[in-house]
């Protein structure tokens, strides 16, 4: 029996535009951190791409195994949405570094990679084209780190 894909592309590429939409705020609002909030931006909108790019593969193709995960539509919505809150509080009050980085980190390790996982699991042949992506992603979160580390330890 075949089933059709049921992860929201679309939806996960929408959530990986509004995360490089946070880090272009966060770019706005630490000078002295730009081009590090630039570089994972930029990323995230390569990322964007990417699945941009599955989605379009994968329309004609149908999907003989599931992946276990039960990411859907409403997770995908309810996460976009908390980091659109998380945006416009962002824009109200004024953040420190530290806190830009640790929202960063956070977003790094829960909503920001995980979609890939899904989408791994039952795509692995597409995703096989994609090593830079797996780099980004695993990278993402100790870059992160090592920043909010320089950061509090100069």
């Amino acid at each position: 029996m075949t089933e059709a894909f049921e992860f929201p592309i679309q939806r996960l590429a929408e959530l990986e535009k509004t995360v490089a939409l946070v880090y272009d705020r966060f770019a706005d609002r630490f000078p002295e951190d730009r081009d590090f909030w630039l570089r994972l931006r930029n990323e995230e909108y390569e990322h964007e791409a990417i699945l941009n790019n599955i989605q379009t593969l994968q329309q004609d193709v149908q999907v003989t195994t599931k992946s276990p995960s039960e990411f859907s539509d409403e997770v995908a919505t309810m996460m976009i949405g908390k980091i659109q809150s998380l945006l416009d509080e962002a824009h109200r009050q004024e953040l420190t570094r530290k806190e830009a980085l640790a929202i960063a980190l956070q977003l790094e390790q829960s909503a920001g990679e995980f979609h890939f996982r899904c989408i791994c699991n039952s795509h692995q042949k597409q995703m096989d084209k994609y090593p830079q992506l797996w780099k980004n992603d695993f990278e993402h979160s100790a870059r992160i780190r090592t920043h909010l580390e320089e950061t509090m330890h100069p």
